[in-house]
């Protein structure tokens, strides 16, 4: 969808390309032939804004948007993968022998 911006850029876009053109080549002598100039000129960059330049923004941002879906699509499944409790192995506490002869001795200093 054609925006306010866009037509405004594009028509001052015209505008300059015309004040370039009478610059460079002599501007022309009668009034009704600079107006011409200049709205077949503001009237050319707005079509190719139009034509050219919107649809491709618009298709640009459906991309964007489609591949945006699709990456929070990947991360939900992502995190919903990584979300589980861990398993924890519940062993007896063991300890050697010798560590457990330093407990019974220790104990009394603690």
């Amino acid at each position: 969808m054609p925006t306010a911006t866009g037509l405004l850029l594009s028509s001052v876009f015209g505008t300059t390309v015309r004040i370039l053109q009478t610059s460079m080549s002599g501007s022309p002598a009668k009034l009704s032939s600079k107006l011409m100039g200049y709205g077949l000129t503001i009237g050319s960059s707005v079509g190719v804004y139009l034509l050219l330049i919107d649809p491709t923004l618009e298709n640009n941002r459906k991309l964007f948007n489609k591949r945006l879906a699709l990456l929070r699509e990947q991360r939900e499944k992502k995190a919903e993968f990584y979300d589980f409790q861990p398993a924890k192995k519940e062993l007896p506490y063991k300890r050697g022998a010798v560590f457990g002869l330093l407990d019974r001795l220790g104990a009394k200093y603690q």
